[in-house]
């Protein structure tokens, strides 16, 4: 399947993000957390499903980082791919798409 979102595309079956034609070098667990935002669009995706979808279970730190990986964090250092802030906390609970 292909997301496309602003002139970025995510592509589940190549297993790629481009932006604007240029693959996107992204961590595999960013990955799997921005398909599993895509794919559940309009809803709030709480963290013990992303623990339990992306972590596969294991515990993660409190700041979402397992250590020496660059998880979501180092992801919104590179910037976002859909524009500014595309998910974001829900009252703690979990995260949600946001497609402005």
């Amino acid at each position: 399947m292909i997301f496309a979102i602003n002139g970025c595309s995510v592509d589940t079956d190549a297993y790629e993000v481009r932006r604007q034609g240029n693959i996107v070098p992204v961590e595999p667990q960013v990955f799997d957390l921005l398909v599993l935002l895509l794919t559940n669009s309009g809803r709030v995706v709480t963290k013990d499903e992303i623990i339990k979808r992306v972590w596969h279970g294991h515990r993660v730190r409190s700041g979402g980082e397992q250590p020496n990986q660059g998880g979501t964090a180092g992801h919104r250092r590179q910037g976002s791919l859909a524009g500014p802030n595309p998910h974001h906390p829900s009252a703690a609970a979990g995260f949600a798409w946001s497609a402005r």
